[in-house]
């Protein structure tokens, strides 16, 4: 009878291993939904639909993007978080994870998650208008730290937001106070540039892609990277360890991860198929024509990554009064 339960448990223990195989080998067996917790049409989606539109290809079975909007993305991280973890879920993470943690919005973070690969890092560039009296960045940031409450810099959504930290970080390092800087919000980045070429701000953040319409009209012109990674759409412009020796970054990265508990079978199946639609000329075309760099961290630095990420985001915070 013992002979026999033991034949039985090996053969239950070989029929789960045997299951969990035909999962992976068969990752995706069906439709792959992929949470992206931003509205359509902004820069997160559409790197978001790019890969989606590779992973498609690659894989042979659809990859549905679906936006799930709220709390600065807080909704779809919980979206995430929540979703079924048997391989027909994947969203899009951002460095805004670097950041919940420290407003107290939410407990989650990028260890409630598995992750996957990431395939983007860009940094924000401080514009000012064509006709603005400073030529380079070093007379812009000489000027803020003589007299910090004179000029107005447009920050995008809120403040906090990633953009927002890349310039506080580098502007402390500088021997800026930045809590003193005026700063003011709107719908976004390109809603700042607007309000910059209308003469109403001094100062604004943006991606290159994001001023591009107004920097072709001779209306805006960037200043300097607000980190250490050149621009490939603008190799010249020089980044702040080039123009002010500041060595201080937070990257504005994006990533791919799953539902936490997912079959480690299957998450290895993720990450392999993410590093190959990563590495497809395809993607990487997707990604220049709109102005994206690639950018990839190898999968056992991801976590010692985010990590940093996560203390830059709140030493820059503690900078502003944000966070204690």
């Amino acid at each position: 009878m013992l002979r026999g339960c033991k034949a039985l448990l090996g053969a239950i223990t070989l029929a789960v291993g045997l299951s969990g195989a035909a999962k992976a080998a068969d990752w995706p067996s069906g439709p792959v939904e992929v949470i992206v917790p931003y509205a359509a049409g902004g820069g997160t989606d559409a790197t978001a639909r790019f890969l989606a539109q590779v992973f498609q290809e690659k894989l042979n079975q659809p990859f549905n993007v679906v936006n799930r909007t709220g709390g600065g993305g807080i909704v779809g991280l919980e979206a995430l978080v929540n979703a079924k973890a048997d391989g027909s879920v994947i969203g899009v993470t951002s460095a805004d994870l670097s950041t919940f943690k420290w407003f107290g919005q939410t407990t989650l973070t990028y260890r409630d998650v598995a992750m996957v690969g990431i395939y983007n890092m860009a940094f924000p560039t401080l514009m000012v208008a064509e006709d603005s009296p400073f030529k380079t960045a070093k007379e812009a940031f000489d000027a803020i730290k003589a007299d910090p409450k004179k000029y107005k810099l447009h920050i995008g959504s809120s403040i906090g937001n990633s953009y927002h930290i890349s310039f506080v970080g580098i502007a402390a390092a500088y021997g800026i106070n930045p809590a003193e800087v005026p700063t003011v919000t709107g719908t976004g980045a390109v809603n700042g540039v607007q309000e910059l070429a209308a003469g109403a701000v001094d100062f604004s953040l943006a991606a290159l892609a994001e001023a591009d319409a107004l920097m072709r009209s001779g209306k805006v012109r960037p200043l300097l990277v607000l980190g250490q990674e050149k621009a490939s759409a603008m190799p010249d412009l020089p980044t702040a360890k080039e123009a002010l020796d500041v060595d201080w970054q937070f990257g504005v990265w994006r990533g791919v991860a799953a539902p936490k508990n997912t079959d480690p079978a299957v998450l290895e199946k993720m990450r392999t198929a993410f590093a190959e639609a990563y590495a497809t000329d395809q993607f990487k075309q997707l990604m220049s024509a709109q102005g994206f760099d690639v950018f990839t961290v190898p999968q056992d630095q991801i976590e010692a990554f985010v990590d940093k990420s996560e203390a830059a985001a709140g030493e820059a915070l503690k900078q502003i009064g944000v966070v204690k």
